[in-house]
């Protein structure tokens, strides 16, 4: 998130800067694109570029009064911070004590555990360091995080820490201090393409991929400081031809239109383009960087800067777009707790108007007093002291299990009690170790030799299992028909998360070494080991809610041409594709727990219709008509798991453990009763023809 650091008060010894309301309006393009963005991923799906506009815009101003009071003699490393913190602290706490009341109120023991490590985090502008270790395929959901977006906040806070050092040790050794930005900028750059596509979690959130965003704008600011001097030694170096070429071209003010409109479209198109599925920040964040620096270096004179960035409203959403930030997630991260699924149209429309009006609120009569008023000397040090007691807070917080007296967590039911303190579904029920994460799922298959004597049974016959995660938490119930008949099978089992075993080449699949792969080369090195070891029974089975991007016809046809493709390289092998499973309201967990709230503290039925949605038992019922009489072997979960009153939400003797993880992932004891009802097949399967 960015800082407005336009209005500097003559009492204070940094430089002044020149107010540019075409910049608060590119900050209303940025803050609006993050929050519908959230609010409405489908209609404009690079909207989270909005951060990387602001990291531009960040470094711009701040190396602007940096750099100018450095020159002027009057840089003070106290009067900087001190403003930092009066800019940026207020609306902050504001937003991390409404955070703690409300999940008070409204989470879970293991949720509030969370929201407090989160919140101390914040409060220490660590958050990136935070989310980026939690990141992961079986993490919770980001919906289920008030504070995720506090990540860029912590990135900006730590380039200003090093940042002003940086630049006033560069001015006292009197190096170049733009030879060394673009040194900085070209390194962190660097480090982010060679990062990208190894561990893209790591590029996007660590601090070294992400600084020369800022940097960005700190080489703009030295350009705009020195323009006059760059033209003249430009003049010195190119001889009067280039300089006076240069000075024409600089003074043709619509070329300076026509720079800000390029920097528009390279928005635009990165909004509409870059994907959460692409590489980034990598090259592509290099869209809404360029973007905005051409943006901004056009200047207010340049016709779009002049007439839509400097529009009333646009400047006015400039203005509170710091709150506003704020503000937006925590309430739509709120509203889907709340809803344990993902909020309605209109209740995520009401909570953006509700955070458009908080956040001017909070800038009214919360920022501006504090930032612009004739306030007490010891204001710093108040906002300082606050928000170490509000970090502390949160700690507590975290430290006490989330709080587990409070009434929101009690209830006289042993099982929602249970439920209630999970903080992390998938550590509580052990899914690493029970998918064999890293190893045979979502393991990369560039060394194929090593995965295959990790994931491949020496006993005979053998069950080879292919899809994606859903696939993989068939395992531990496979693994128990294996134990319960004396070995007589083996287990192969070559899963990757967000991978169907369809043979897509524009679909890319997640794995622990190399987060990103092809799905059609992922599936080939498959096919290949199929062919190679020549399994008896291979099981399909993947997420069947068409969020690999083929619908239910398409589909069908990819699964039997993957099943043709098995009988080509190996034809004594048999194959079982695997129905959809029951998919619940985003976590089965609190899906009971809501139920439990809203019903005097009774569990849902063992079978319930509560949170369970319709689109699994369409794709099944459409799969079992189409493979019908076409010598496809097809099993429906459906039918072993769901009756008339619903689908099952808990097994074992005394019906206290889960079928799902979440909203329909396996947990072992769901994996193991599935395969119990189906066992009988696949044993029939191994048979000789």
């Amino acid at each position: 998130m960015t800082f407005n650091i336009t209005r500097l008060s003559a009492a204070n010894h940094l430089a002044h800067t020149q107010y540019r309301p075409d910049i608060d309006g590119l900050r209303a393009i940025a803050v609006l694109s993050v929050v519908i963005y959230h609010a409405f991923p489908k209609f404009i799906r690079g909207g989270f570029i909005g951060v990387d506009i602001f990291f531009v815009i960040s470094g711009f101003l701040i190396s602007t009064i940096i750099i100018s009071s450095l020159e002027r003699g009057s840089f003070s490393f106290v009067v900087f911070y001190s403003r930092r913190i009066k800019r940026i602290f207020p609306a902050l706490i504001i937003v991390l004590m409404a955070s703690i009341v409300l999940g008070w109120f409204t989470m879970l023991a293991g949720e509030y555990k969370q929201l407090g490590k989160h919140i101390s985090g914040g409060s220490g502008f660590i958050s990136n360091f935070l989310f980026w270790h939690e990141s992961g395929y079986f993490d919770d959901a980001a919906e289920t995080k008030p504070l995720l977006h506090l990540w860029s906040l912590g990135i900006e806070e730590q380039f200003y820490i090093i940042w002003p050092f940086i630049l006033w040790f560069v001015w006292k050794k009197r190096f170049n201090l733009l030879l060394i930005t673009i040194v900085i900028a070209l390194i962190s750059f660097a480090l982010n393409i060679s990062k990208v596509y190894v561990d893209s979690v790591a590029a996007f959130y660590s601090p070294q991929t992400r600084f020369w965003e800022l940097s960005v704008g700190s080489i703009l600011a030295y350009l705009t400081l020195h323009k006059q001097q760059i033209s003249v030694h430009l003049n010195q170096i190119n001889g009067r031809f280039f300089g006076s070429f240069f000075n024409d071209l600089a003074s043709i003010d619509n070329l300076r239109s026509y720079q800000a409109l390029v920097g528009v479209f390279l928005i635009l198109t990165s909004l509409f383009v870059v994907t959460k599925a692409s590489y980034f920040p990598g090259w592509w964040a290099m869209l809404p960087t360029i973007g905005s620096f051409l943006i901004i270096s056009a200047g207010m004179t340049a016709w779009f800067n002049r007439v839509v960035l400097s529009s009333r409203i646009l400047v006015w959403i400039g203005l509170i777009s710091f709150p506003l930030y704020l503000w937006h997630w925590p309430l739509l991260s709120f509203a889907h707790i709340l809803e344990t699924e993902t909020p309605s149209r209109l209740v995520r429309f009401d909570a953006i108007l509700l955070a458009i009006l908080l956040a001017w609120l909070t800038y009214t009569f919360i920022e501006k007093p504090i930032r612009f008023g004739n306030a007490p000397k010891y204001k710093t040090l108040s906002l300082m002291f606050i928000m170490a007691c509000i970090g502390l807070a949160g700690y507590y917080i975290y430290a006490n299990d989330g709080l587990k007296f409070r009434s929101k967590v009690s209830s006289t039911s042993p099982l929602i009690t249970e439920l209630s303190t999970i903080q992390n579904a998938w550590q509580f029920f052990d899914i690493n170790n029970a998918y064999r994460v890293g190893t045979c799922h979502m393991a990369s298959l560039k060394d194929k030799l090593q995965v295959m004597q990790n994931c491949i049974d020496k006993n005979r016959p053998l069950v080879f299992i292919w899809g994606d995660s859903y696939a993989a938490s068939l395992y531990p119930g496979i693994l128990k028909l294996k134990a319960t008949n004396k070995d007589a099978f083996g287990i192969a089992q070559f899963t990757n998360g967000n991978a169907p075993p369809f043979f897509d080449a524009n679909k890319e699949t997640d794995d622990i070494e190399n987060i990103h792969q092809n799905l059609l080369e992922v599936n080939n090195k498959k096919l290949e080991i199929i062919a190679e070891i020549k399994p008896s029974l291979v099981i399909l089975a993947w997420m069947y809610n068409g969020s690999n991007g083929l619908n239910m016809a398409d589909s069908v046809l990819a699964i039997k041409s993957t099943i043709k493709k098995i009988n080509i390289v190996s034809e004594n092998t048999k194959v079982i594709v695997i129905g959809s499973f029951p998919e619940w309201g985003k976590n089965l967990k609190n899906v009971i727990i809501k139920y439990a709230n809203n019903n005097n503290d009774h569990l849902p039925s063992i079978y319930s219709s509560y949170g369970l949605l319709d689109e699994p038992k369409k794709w099944d019922l459409y799969f079992k008509n189409k493979f019908k009489g076409v010598g496809v072997n097809y099993i429906s979960t459906q039918d072993f798991l769901c009756n008339s009153e619903g689908c099952l939400t808990r097994t074992g003797e005394s019906a206290q453990d889960l079928t799902a993880v979440d909203s329909g992932h396996l947990t072992p004891s769901g994996s193991e009763f599935i395969i119990n009802k189906i066992g009988n097949k696949i044993l029939d399967e191994l048979q000789p023809k």
